[in-house]
């Protein structure tokens, strides 16, 4: 009987010891995890913020290609002015050399 008790009594050492190895192995564990869960969490708050960054960028790029449509039309425009303006020249230019001429004409007609 008293083997037998010495028996258990080692056997519930050796389950304590296994206890505490194994309580010891996870509060290693749960140490680890909450430092990862760290880690991520951070990494996690990095990517929010070059997501954010993003969004930004995307827009500001929206906003210059509208100004830069806008820009382009407004050159566009400009050269149709400039283009009707140098037709609406070349007109009265070529009127007046017009007007020259019939001038020259009535002048030679007068002198005769």
């Amino acid at each position: 009987m008293k083997a037998r008790e010495r028996e258990m009594e080692e056997r519930y050492k050796q389950l304590e010891l296994d206890n505490r190895s194994v309580q010891k192995k996870l509060e290693q564990q749960t140490n680890k995890n909450s430092e990862l869960a760290s880690v991520l969490i951070k990494f996690e708050e990095r990517v929010k913020h070059k997501d954010k960054k993003l969004e930004e960028a995307a827009t500001a790029e929206g906003a210059l290609r509208r100004e830069i449509d806008q820009r382009d039309n407004m050159i566009k425009q400009l050269e149709k002015t400039v283009v009707e303006r140098e037709n609406r020249l070349y007109q009265v230019t070529s009127q007046m050399e017009e007007m020259k001429r019939v001038q020259e004409m009535v002048a030679k007609l007068m002198s005769k």
